[in-house]
């Protein structure tokens, strides 16, 4: 199946085409040479040619690096030139619609602020949000970001962290659970609502947990909290998320008797999307507004 290639090791072709040197190539681009050994062989078997190959103490270029060398020069000074325009692109100039795929945690804590901007500096966006599937809507709808707490796999997609965050516990404010230390035998003998895909009853995090907990209902993330204010459930949220929604409600957030990793949630993109100027800008532009809003410490 074909893809596009990936800009950054076109830069990298370019940088050793030019240097014909490890080396020399790896401090042209800031790298170090273990990472630029292994962008070459991921080159070699991208363009399945060898590239470079040694001559006596020097690095030559194969006759078909050769052909390739003055294309991929004008390739890269291109894209320079499609990137500056984009740092001087007027965002109120804008005339587009643009679908972004995110789940409800996502949408309640970023919408707002990133529709927010968009309303002030580019008002001729128009933008819509959709919860599917990220990895399906991505290549069959015309998307433009999907964002979410994993990457999503394949060399025809670009994925950049946007910010990490943190599962905790979550329930009522008077819960019994809270009168006393969450340790793991209280937690696991507690009643539990889980986030699960399709109602079912099994989450991919009891695996991580190591011990599965007494689940009684499933429902999406956000649904989820209304259902724990008006029972004795426990569930889990991300503290920098839905943090809005569990003060708002009145809940009560606790750190979990376990240790998490933190999640990373990342924006991504088909990389036919890579040089687009709206497109790179829209990247920047999510990054900022996640730049401005506070994160805070569970309490």
């Amino acid at each position: 199946m074909k893809h596009t290639p990936d800009l950054n090791l076109l830069r990298g072709l370019d940088a050793l085409l030019s240097e014909s040197s490890v080396t020399d190539a790896a401090s042209r681009l800031d790298l170090s040479v273990p990472a630029m050994s292994h962008m070459l062989a991921r080159i070699r078997r991208e363009f399945n040619d060898p590239i470079l190959v040694r001559s006596g103490r020097t690095m030559v270029p194969t006759p078909r690096a050769l052909e390739m060398k003055g294309r991929v020069s004008r390739l890269i000074q291109e894209a320079m030139a499609i990137q500056a325009d984009a740092a001087h692109l007027d965002p109120a100039t804008i005339h587009r619609d643009i679908l972004v795929v995110a789940g409800e945690a996502i949408m309640s804590f970023l919408g707002g602020p990133f529709v927010a901007y968009l309303r002030k500096h580019a008002p001729n966006i128009r933008i819509g949000f959709t919860a599917e599937n990220p990895d399906l809507a991505l290549r069959n709808y015309a998307v433009t970001l999907a964002i979410g707490p994993r990457s999503i796999d394949g060399s025809d997609v670009r994925t950049e962290l946007l910010f990490e965050d943190r599962i905790v516990g979550v329930c009522r404010r008077d819960h019994p659970l809270l009168d006393g230390p969450v340790n793991q035998e209280r937690y696991l003998a507690a009643d539990h609502l889980i986030n699960a895909r399709g109602g079912r009853m099994v989450s991919p995090l009891d695996a991580l947990l190591g011990a599965e907990r007494h689940a009684r209902v499933s429902a999406p993330t956000v649904s989820s909290l209304w259902i724990l204010l008006q029972t004795d459930l426990v569930g889990l949220c991300y503290q920098h998320q839905e943090r809005a929604a569990v003060e708002a409600l009145g809940l009560e957030t606790f750190e979990l008797p376990y240790p998490l990793a933190p999640v990373a949630i990342c924006q991504s993109w088909l990389t036919a999307h890579d040089l687009d100027p709206v497109h790179i800008w829209l990247r920047k532009t999510l990054h900022q507004v996640v730049a401005d809003i506070p994160f805070t410490q569970p309490k």
